[in-house]
């Protein structure tokens, strides 16, 4: 929020004439003068033309010096424009010296800098001021003061005068050009203090001298300016100084506040203004005009646009005050409005009862200000979110939302419709515990309907198969004219499982004449066979292969099978036993 009016002290009080009016700045003090909030600058400080130690005025130049400026400017603007009401009285005293160049009092639009100021003539204001100088011209910048128009030095007016210039820019001051003035005013140089006071009201200015009135006019002063002094010295020199200097102001009885500034989203409403409480008979007035009759509301509601997928910015400026008046002060604020980002739910979907889906699309969000946040809602129920997709299984016919918001908070919608056939899903059965051991088999069967067409992944077509591997088995159905739903079913293995004899013959017969493990539902296996003294006699991971015996004598031998299974039987377990070798064994 920028306020646009601004005050330095507030004491009311009522005097010459102008009720109400409240003291801007000063410019006074004993002994020692109170420079606080005033910019001295150039030549100017603070001291005592009368002498001694202490200072109760500002000397803007002194005439120690020649082609010298100084100026003391008040730091704050003042709005005129506000209340359209003014006064400043101060005191000044032009002498000491052998006479020049003059004082200034002004009121521009700009704060002047040191480097600003001009000696000579120019009275210590700045090129092509804008806005209003009473100058207090004290010497004739003429060639040997020759005042006859037939002389080339002529130039209007006769020193001393007083002058009002008012510049918009484009034209400079000089005492010879076209101004507003009163001619061979005595008494402006003077070892005495004078008494001026310029008074403003509604665009008439009032220049006073000692009480009386000097000079008056139409201007157009409903500015915000600075109020200041300036003085110079050119080729001679004076003593130029001010004290007791007050400027005082009609200000409204209380400030506009057109709220705090605002960021919001594209398709909101904001409400203007603040909570201040004003008079009962203040008036508003927003610009640029709003709606209907929002504009002379104390807190509109408005709903300002984004500029299509870019941000767009409104200053709106509220006007508050007392019509009778005529006394108003100004305020601004600024409304940001984002745009909302593109949500993109994708295509809409169609699936059979009980079936899965993936929703949306990738990307699923542009505009607006990344990164993104995702949320899938199913009527108010949160389905998903994170996530530029999801995966849903309705039950019925589906609208599914996405909302997408974006790093300033904005957010954008879009939804996407799942249509259910109501085809029932096929139902594998098999009987438990789900397990298919090595040389058996299994039947799997699904619904029997003549409408229906199946696939199982083996390629079969009926409705039942026989299996006689474990694994993993499905089934597709597809009613004729219809959509396909799937089922599946996973087969494991058996607990592995072993056989082994206790003794073999390994006599040449044919018969028992070797030894091995008989294994089923494996996927791993060794086999070691030890003598009576611990020594590995075999040794195989193929159960297929058989020990025959040879260069072994009989005895007694002890075999230990290690064996791992599939499935949740994936570990090792052990089998130990003893086996006897016997040869010329009678069968």
């Amino acid at each position: 929020m920028k306020r646009i009016f601004i005050l330095f002290f507030l004491l009311l009080f009522s005097r010459f004439g102008y009720s109400q009016l409240n003291e801007f700045a000063s410019l006074e003090g004993w002994p020692d003068i109170f420079v606080q909030g005033w910019h001295l600058m150039g030549e100017a400080y603070t001291g005592s033309t009368q002498g001694g130690d202490i200072r109760p005025e500002v000397i803007l130049v002194d005439n120690s010096r020649l082609d010298r400026a100084g100026g003391a400017f008040f730091s704050l603007p003042f709005d005129a424009g506000a209340c359209q009401r003014w006064r400043v009285t101060f005191d000044f005293r032009i002498f000491d010296g052998n006479g020049a160049d003059g004082l200034a009092f002004s009121f521009l639009r700009e704060l002047p800098q040191e480097q600003d100021l001009r000696h000579g003539s120019k009275v210590g204001l700045p090129a092509f001021p804008r806005g209003l100088a009473v100058v207090f011209d004290t010497y004739n910048n003429r060639v040997d003061n020759d005042y006859s128009t037939s002389s080339p030095a002529f130039c209007e007016g006769e020193n001393p005068e007083i002058q009002i210039f008012y510049g918009d820019g484009t034209v400079d001051y000089d005492e010879c050009s076209e101004l507003h003035r009163v001619e061979r005013v005595s008494g402006l140089r003077s070892s005495s203090f004078n008494t001026a006071r310029v008074d403003y009201d509604n665009g008439q200015l009032k220049v006073f001298l000692n009480g009386t009135l000097m000079l008056e006019g139409a201007y157009d002063l409903n500015y915000k300016g600075y109020f200041g002094f300036s003085a110079s010295t050119g080729g001679r020199a004076d003593n130029h100084s001010i004290k007791n200097v007050s400027i005082e102001g009609k200000t409204p009885a209380v400030d506009a506040d057109a709220g705090e500034d605002q960021v919001i989203c594209d398709g909101e409403e904001v409400r203007l203004g603040g909570d201040q409480n004003y008079p009962e008979n203040y008036v508003f007035e927003w610009s640029p005009n709003l709606p209907d009759e929002a504009s002379s509301l104390q807190n509109p509601t408005v709903r300002p646009q984004a500029n299509g997928h870019e941000p767009a910015n409104y200053l709106y400026t509220l006007k508050a005050g007392d019509p009778e008046d005529n006394c108003f002060s100004y305020d601004e604020v600024r409304v940001t409005v984002n745009p909302l980002p593109n949500a993109d739910a994708g295509n809409d979907k169609e699936i059979c009862i009980g079936q899965e889906v993936e929703i949306g699309t990738t990307p699923a969000a542009s505009g607006g200000l990344p990164p993104y946040n995702y949320q899938w809602l199913q009527n108010d129920r949160q389905v998903a979110s994170g996530c530029e997709t999801a995966v849903v299984s309705p039950e019925v016919p589906s609208t599914y939302y996405l909302s997408v918001s974006d790093a300033n908070g904005c957010i954008g919608k879009d939804s996407m419709w799942v249509d259910v056939i109501p085809v029932p899903l096929p139902v594998v059965s098999v009987s438990e515990p789900f397990e298919l051991c090595e040389g058996n088999k299994e039947a799997l069967a699904t619904h029997h309907d003549n409408d229906y067409n199946y696939l199982w992944n083996t390629g079969e077509r009926e409705n039942e198969i026989n299996i006689t591997r474990p694994g993993h088995y499905w089934v597709e159905v597809t009613p004729v004219g219809g959509c396909t739903v799937r089922d599946s079913v996973y087969i494991s293995h058996c607990k592995p499982e072993i056989q082994a004899v206790n003794l073999f013959t390994p006599d040449g017969n044919g018969l028992n004449d070797t030894f091995k493990i008989g294994a089923k539902d494996y996927s791993k296996f060794s086999l070691s066979i030890y003598n009576r003294w611990g020594s590995r006699v075999f040794y195989s991971e193929d159960p297929e292969d058989a020990w025959d015996g040879m260069n072994s004598s009989d005895g007694v031998y002890y075999w230990h099978v290690k064996i791992k299974g599939f499935d949740k039987y994936d570990f090792w377990e052990h089998y130990k036993g003893v086996l006897t070798l016997l040869r010329d064994h009678e069968q």
